[in-house]
């Protein structure tokens, strides 16, 4: 009986581990950090552009501010890794929404086939082998896609840290500008803003970050 062959299944074990709503959360949580990382796309444009501002202004100000070239090229540095890390981050949750879709599909085959443990309908023991065949198939497609999307969260993870570890940097980095700035005379003030400006634009960056790894948490 189909019932029977179906009832020899361990759906549960999959049931238990994989629901809809997860998988909707899944797909929400995704979006929520590209949209996150679009942001902070969108500050490392900005610090880029900063970055080249202050380094046109250190070489106004001449051998005064010599200290300074290495630290603008830095952040220009920074900023283009930023840009680069959250385009590779963005094609990752893109990926892990795609996953999901298919976990879900694939969950909702494994949903039809407890449905039949309900039925009472014979079948011959050709149509039962087939059964259990396509059920297994299904359980190991499903557990496939666990394991591929376990793997893009954990990239994702690291993607982000990446990031969070360069803008800590970027935070001693700001401090160095600030103090070398001091030593440029009349130029010290444009100068001090101009750092300011780089780490708020750094603060904003890791803010951004930050939520997305948040998310990952939830």
């Amino acid at each position: 009986m189909v019932a029977s062959v179906a009832e020899s299944l361990e759906f549960n074990v999959f049931s238990s581990r994989f629901e809809v709503g997860n998988c909707c959360q899944s797909t929400i949580t995704s979006a929520s950090i590209s949209a996150e990382l679009d942001k902070a796309c969108g500050k490392a444009k900005k610090l880029s552009l900063a970055a080249k501002n202050a380094r046109a202004m250190v070489l106004r100000v001449g051998d005064r501010a010599m200290g300074l070239k290495v630290v603008t090229d830095y952040f220009s540095e920074l900023a283009d890794n930023t840009i680069s890390l959250a385009n590779n981050i963005n094609l990752v949750a893109n990926n892990i929404s795609g996953v999901t879709v298919a976990r879900w599909r694939t969950e909702t085959l494994i949903l039809q086939l407890k449905k039949a443990r309900k039925l009472d309908v014979k079948g011959t023991a050709f149509e039962s082998l087939v059964l259990r065949q396509i059920s297994e198939k299904i359980a190991r497609d499903l557990h496939e896609k666990e394991e591929l999307s376990e793997k893009l969260i954990r990239h994702l993870e690291i993607e982000l840290e990446e990031i969070q570890r360069q803008m800590r940097a970027a935070d001693v980095v700001c401090v160095t500008f600030l103090l070398e700035a001091t030593k440029t005379g009349e130029f010290q003030e444009i100068l001090k803003s101009m750092a300011n400006n780089i780490k708020q634009l750094s603060d904003d960056i890791k803010a951004h970050v930050n939520r997305s790894q948040s998310l990952l948490e939830m």
